[in-house]
């Protein structure tokens, strides 16, 4: 679901965003985006969140890059105008299962919205689970934190090898999320073809 300042889930929200990056990184996060996602459980609880950016809130992960986001994009083949980018950022799951969910309701809403490129900066755990998932991403650069004036606040997060990443069509099917969605369509698709 989405989560705007005005949502009275905004604030269990965001502390489910800092205490997991306090918890697991020993980060101090300040400002969060204006547009945040969640999971949450039958308690109302949250089971995963993260921010989504638009062009006009700036790309975080663009502080990392020597050249803007959709230049970069162009020159590995994946033509995008600025505006048809999403960042996703602040990524905390308390299970790998609550974070199918999320990023296919984050995707939806981008569906919804025509936009036709993702990025976002994932450390080796995840890239490591997106692989498995087969969700399709192109490493960038490694996030370098002298790029950043608050590096310190991030603790130990430049520790699990940061990455920034393209996600060239997060416009693709919700079910590349989901293994056995995944699973059974491959199934079929071999029952086309063979």
């Amino acid at each position: 679901m989405l989560v705007e300042p005005e949502n009275a889930a905004r604030p269990a929200v965001e502390t489910f965003i800092r205490s997991g990056y306090a918890r697991t990184y020993d980060a101090r996060l300040a400002a969060l985006p204006s547009r945040l996602f969640a999971v949450l459980g039958n308690d109302g609880a949250p089971l995963a969140a993260a921010g989504l950016r638009l062009h006009e809130d700036g790309f975080f992960s663009e502080a990392y890059l020597d050249t803007p986001l959709e230049i970069l994009a162009a020159a590995l083949g994946h033509a995008f105008e600025r505006t048809e980018f999403l960042e996703v950022t602040t990524l905390v799951s308390a299970t790998p299962f609550a974070l199918f969910p999320l990023m296919a309701a984050m995707l939806a809403w981008g569906r919804e919205r025509s936009l036709g490129c993702g990025v976002f900066t994932a450390t080796a755990p995840l890239r490591k689970l997106f692989s498995r998932l087969g969700i399709p991403f192109v490493p960038l650069v490694a996030a370098d934190p002298a790029r950043l004036p608050n590096a310190v606040d991030w603790g130990r997060y430049y520790e699990r090898d940061p990455w920034v990443c393209l996600m060239p069509n997060p416009s693709a099917p919700a079910t590349c999320l989901l293994p056995r969605s995944r699973l059974n369509a491959n199934l079929a698709e071999a029952r086309l073809h063979g």
